[in-house]
């Protein structure tokens, strides 16, 4: 159905869609777009996987979809994307403001990464602990007027008894710790009674920090939508620069001060911060519902649940088939293969089925540089540990293929 549904937006593009599309099919922001791509069970109008970055234009339509609209976002963000939206008549009115756009976006980190500084933050009142933030933005540092930290951050647990409304944190903690990353990212409800209130978060009262830059107080919050394992568990929120930090200070009525900014090199020497390079993969969806892919190696039996296939049937190789279309069920073409399907049991014999979904081609790319080095092994894919070069020998060097291909293997063959 999904299928279908791109052939007939292909075919039948809005003027400001077609527009669009003349030009980033150019690459004239110097990066490859494909149009009406599906991910997930959407169908987006444009997107740059290497940077995943979506693009969508809208018709008139859009404006009784708003509840929708935002929906469909959520999930597209918990999926590692990045979402810039356009009217038809913006598109129109102009092209090359609307390009310029893109281009600016496409200037941003993409998947997560986050090339920034590391600050120290001091806390007031003799409480004697350093606060260290993360952020992509040392210049705004002037700006910032409160802290963020993750529930999970240790430094609430050895400031708990300086905390006047320790009942409340405590209470904040408890259900945030209930919350997946997925949920803490996506959810606009509240952490404590569960209504749709935007992004929640508590006070830690009886707590101040001290901004180095300018030696100001600044109050202290614990927030779900901070996530203790990115960046240092940490934010430093300057909410006249930041979309969600304004939002999050006009809620718990905070101040915005809209400080100019500096040069971020001489702040990051004048407070003694770093700069590092950060990773975040997000949780997302490993399986797909198609042929192609390497099949998932598990089984399931009615009486014993999932197991895992014998290492000595490894790897599960597809069958060969006529069709690999799509099924109408949403389940992979595999499902329909009883023959492939139905198998035993490796524990106790009985009826049982095998996984029909597969993986995505991240798992297939994740682990062919370890042949790198072991390239002459005829006997294994690659013996390990392997020796040092002798003196004079030859090793052919990993072959890499852009950002996608030189650090995502990395990250998860690791």
């Amino acid at each position: 159905a999904l299928q279908d549904r791109v052939l007939e937006m292909k075919n039948n593009p809005t003027e400001a869609e077609d527009k669009l599309w003349q030009s980033l099919r150019k690459n004239l922001t110097g990066y490859h777009f494909r149009r009406q791509h599906i991910i997930d069970r959407f169908v987006v109008d444009f997107v740059c996987l290497t940077k995943n970055l979506i693009i969508e234009v809208d018709g008139d339509i859009h404006d009784y979809k708003k509840e929708k609209d935002k929906e469909r976002t959520d999930i597209l963000k918990t999926l590692g994307f990045r979402i810039i939206r356009f009217k038809n008549e913006e598109v129109l009115r102009d092209k090359i403001g609307v390009i310029k756009k893109i281009e600016n976006e496409l200037k941003a980190l993409s998947f997560g990464e986050g090339l920034g500084e590391v600050n120290s933050l001091s806390l007031g009142e003799g409480k004697g602990e350093v606060i260290k933030v993360f952020t992509t933005r040392a210049d705004t540092l002037f700006g910032a007027t409160y802290i963020v930290l993750a529930p999970e951050h240790p430094l609430v647990t050895q400031l708990i008894t300086h905390i006047t409304n320790k009942n409340e944190v405590e209470e904040y903690i408890k259900n945030a710790r209930k919350k997946s990353e997925i949920e803490r990212m996506a959810e606009d409800k509240d952490t404590l009674t569960g209504s749709v209130q935007g992004k929640t978060g508590v006070e830690l009262k009886g707590i101040k920090a001290i901004n180095p830059a300018n030696d100001e107080e600044v109050p202290v919050w614990i927030a779900d939508y901070v996530l203790p394992d990115y960046g240092t568990g940490a934010i430093m929120a300057v909410p006249a620069h930041d979309e969600r930090d304004f939002e999050f200070a006009k809620k718990y009525n905070l101040p915005i001060i809209d400080k100019p900014l500096i040069d971020a090199k001489e702040i990051i020497k004048k407070v003694g911060g770093k700069t590092v390079t950060k990773f975040k993969l997000r949780d997302w969806i490993f399986s797909r519902q198609r042929y192609w892919g390497e099949p998932i190696p598990i089984i399931n039996c009615e009486k014993c649940g999932l197991v895992s296939v014998p290492e000595k049937d490894l790897p599960v190789r597809l069958p060969e088939v006529r069709s690999y279309k799509p099924t109408d069920t949403g389940e992979s073409p595999l499902a329909s293969i009883s023959k492939w399907v139905n198998v035993k049991c490796p524990k106790c014999g009985g009826v049982a089925k095998r996984e029909t979904d597969t993986m995505p081609n991240w798992a297939g790319s994740s682990w062919y540089y370890l042949r790198y080095t072991d390239s002459k092994n005829n006997k294994v894919f690659a013996a390990y540990p392997q020796p040092l070069p002798r003196e004079g020998e030859k090793r052919n060097p990993p072959l890499w293929g852009g950002f996608r291909r030189d650090k995502f293997p990395l990250l998860w063959g690791g």
